[in-house]
């Protein structure tokens, strides 16, 4: 089983220009970690 399966993961992930937007900040990470956007790629840096 994957991780994300276990993990009752979002199934689609947004992925930065995909369709022109960014993520939302509470939506799933485009890497698939599983993290909030804010708090995976979309933290200050």
């Amino acid at each position: 089983m994957s991780e994300r399966h276990l993990m009752g993961g979002a199934t689609r992930a947004s992925k930065p220009g995909a369709d022109g937007r960014k993520p939302g900040r509470n939506e799933p990470c485009f890497c698939g970690s599983g993290l909030e956007y804010k708090r995976c790629h979309g933290a200050p840096s």
